[in-house]
């Protein structure tokens, strides 16, 4: 990945997301807020996503996309659903039971942290990826830099996973943490 590029994976699931949200067979796997807040980050990424966004909520893209799915990769679409909808769930279950931090290593353009957020006010949620990816998410999404949102900008393609930055950032290992 470049310096300065996105997560092209980041970028594909995000149309992939819209792509599902607006199939009738599927939308109720992916929520309007989730739908959404991908379509905010492709519209402000570039031109070419920008108009990705745009028909990625169109019938006749959904057709060439499952066309395509079909040949190269059958079922991702709904798997890229259902991973986030379970991981969702499981989240939600473990702030419930007491969890008061989630770490989200490689969130991509995922809103789920936005989410979990505003549905447990008093939980602390990092999320670490790429500087690039997470510059362009912050900057689709200015309302997500908020005090208990941190993001911890690393290359993981390369590095190990250093706790340094995350403890710099306010995170308390001694805390009930659930990892994503």
């Amino acid at each position: 990945m470049q310096n300065d590029q996105a997560s092209r994976t980041a970028l594909l699931i995000a149309a992939s997301l819209i792509t599902l949200h607006h199939d009738q067979k599927h939308s109720g796997l992916v929520s309007k807020t989730s739908a959404e807040f991908c379509g905010r980050v492709l519209d402000s990424y570039s031109a070419k996503t920008r108009l990705l966004s745009k028909i990625a909520r169109q019938s006749w893209f959904r057709a060439i996309a499952r066309m395509i799915e079909r040949i190269t990769i059958p079922g991702i679409l709904l798997h890229y659903a259902l991973r986030k909808k379970c991981i969702a769930k499981l989240a939600r279950a473990a702030l419930a039971n007491g969890g008061t931090q989630v770490v989200v290593i490689g969130a991509g353009f995922d809103p789920l942290s936005s989410e979990l957020r505003r549905e447990f006010p008093t939980a602390l949620f990092w999320e670490i990826d790429h500087p690039a990816t997470q510059r362009h998410k912050v900057r689709a999404c200015s309302e997500i830099g908020i005090e208990r949102l941190h993001f911890v900008a690393t290359d993981l393609s390369g590095a190990a996973l250093d706790g340094e930055p995350l403890i710099k950032s306010s995170f308390d290992p001694t805390q009930r943490t659930f990892w994503i």
